[in-house]
C-alpha cells in the first residue's frame, strides 16, 4: 500500500518557486535583509518567513535549526508550507515583533544600534544573538529595561588591534609553494621602488608575482619588511553568482636557456587589480612534458562573484622533477571586457614571447 504525501508538503517546481519569490520580492520590505538591510537578499529563514543576506545567514545557521531554519531561495527546494509562511509573515511584520522595543524606545535603540551591511562581524553576531536567541527586543519581553549594553566595542578594538599588528609576510596565493627565480626577485625590487608613486597597485602586483618563501628570502636580502592585509574572502561566506568555464587550448613558452620545458598553468579567480583570491577557486592543468608548444585541450570550472568586477588570474610554471618549479609568468584577464565563446590569446607579463590560448563561457546561477 502506497502512502501519498499531503498536498501541503508537496515540493514546488523551480518555476513555481520562482513565481512565488518574484511576487514576494515586490514587497518593499522584502527587498532588503531583515536584519542588516543589505540589498537583494538571496537567503531566507523559513520558520520566521523572512529574507536575509548571506552574511546574516551564516550566523543564523550557527544558532541551530531549533532557532533558525535557513534556506536559499535559488538553490534549495521549497514546500507549500514554507512558501505560505513567507507569504503570511515577511520582513516588516517580523521586525515589528522581534525589534519591538528598539522601535518604541529611543534610549535602547541608541544603546543597541541596528546593524547594517558594513557592521563588524563581532557586533553583527552579538546583535543577532540578542535578537533571536535571548529575544531581548521581542514584544513579549517584559524585562527589556534590564537589558545590558553590548560588549562588542571592547572586542572590536581587540580585533582591530590584531589586524594592525605586523605579522609574518604571506601571499594570498597560498597554493604557490615554490621559490621564485632571481628574475622574480628583481621584479619585486622594481615594484617596491615604485611603491611611493602607486602604493596600492605596486603592493598588489608584488603579491601576485611572489610566493611566501620568495618574499621572506627577499626581505632577508634587502632588509625590508612587507606587511599584507587580511584576505576578506577567507572569513565568512562568499556568495557566487555564476560559473566560469575555461577551456585551455594550447600555448608557446619559449625559454632561452632550455631546449624544452615541462609547462603547466594555474588558474584562480578574484577581484580585478587585486591580490585577493576567492577561497577554493583554484585549478591546475596537467604537465606537458618536454615541449615548448604545449597542447592541453582541458576544461576548468571556476565560480565568480561579479562578472563586472572579477578577473581570471593565470600563472605559468616549468615543472622541475627534483627541485622547485620555475616561474614563467602571469597574466590577468578582466571578465568585464573578455571575449566569451571565442578563442583568444593571453600574453604573460614577465615573458612577452609566451602566451596561452583560451576560450571562456559563463553560466549564471
Amino acid at each position: 500500500m502506497s502512502i501519498e504525501k499531503s498536498p501541503s508538503r508537496r515540493y514546488l517546481s523551480e518555476e513555481e518557486s520562482f513565481k512565488n519569490f518574484a511576487e514576494l520580492k515586490k514587497i518593499k520590505s522584502n527587498q532588503i535583509c531583515a536584519d542588516c538591510g543589505a540589498k537583494n537578499p538571496k537567503w531566507a529563514v523559513t520558520n520566521y518567513g523572512i529574507f536575509i543576506c548571506i552574511h546574516c545567514s551564516g550566523i543564523h545557521r550557527s544558532f541551530g535549526t531549533h532557532i533558525s531554519q535557513v534556506a536559499s531561495i535559488n538553490l534549495d527546494k521549497w514546500t507549500e508550507d514554507e512558501i505560505n509562511i513567507m507569504k503570511t509573515k515577511g520582513n516588516s511584520k517580523h521586525n515589528d515583533i522581534f525589534e519591538h522595543h528598539l522601535i518604541t524606545n529611543k534610549e535602547l535603540a541608541e544603546q543597541w544600534p541596528k546593524i547594517n551591511h558594513k557592521s563588524p562581524k563581532v557586533y553583527r553576531k552579538e546583535y543577532l544573538v540578542s535578537k533571536y536567541v535571548h529575544k531581548f527586543f521581542h514584544v513579549e519581553n517584559k524585562e527589556w529595561r534590564s537589558i545590558s549594553a553590548p560588549i562588542f566595542a571592547e572586542n572590536e578594538e581587540e580585533e582591530e588591534k590584531e589586524e594592525r599588528t605586523p605579522k609574518t609576510p604571506r601571499s594570498p596565493n597560498s597554493d604557490i609553494e615554490q621559490y621564485c627565480t632571481d628574475e622574480t626577485s628583481q621584479r619585486i625590487s622594481q615594484l617596491l621602488d615604485s611603491k611611493e608613486e602607486t602604493q596600492d597597485s605596486s603592493s598588489s602586483n608584488i603579491k601576485s608575482y611572489a610566493s611566501p618563501k620568495s618574499l621572506k628570502l627577499y626581505q632577508k636580502q634587502q632588509g625590508k619588511k612587507i606587511f599584507f592585509e587580511k584576505n576578506p574572502f577567507t572569513h565568512g561566506q562568499v556568495e557566487f553568482s555564476g560559473v566560469l568555464n575555461v577551456r585551455l587550448l594550447n600555448g608557446i613558452v619559449p625559454r632561452k636557456d632550455l631546449i624544452f620545458c615541462d609547462p603547466f598553468v594555474k588558474f584562480s579567480i578574484g577581484p580585478s587589480s587585486s591580490f585577493y583570491r576567492y577561497p577554493g577557486q583554484n585549478q591546475k592543468s596537467t604537465i606537458q612534458k618536454k615541449t615548448l608548444q604545449p597542447k592541453w585541450n582541458e576544461n576548468f570550472k571556476l565560480s565568480i562573484v561579479d562578472r563586472n568586477t572579477d578577473s581570471l588570474y593565470i600563472q605559468a610554471y616549468d615543472w622541475d622533477r627534483i627541485g622547485t618549479n620555475d616561474y614563467i609568468g602571469c597574466a590577468e584577464v578582466s571578465l568585464k571586457g573578455a571575449l566569451f565563446g571565442q578563442p583568444f590569446r593571453v600574453t604573460f607579463e614577465d615573458c612577452p614571447n609566451s602566451f596561452v590560448a583560451l576560450s571562456l563561457s559563463l553560466i549564471p546561477l
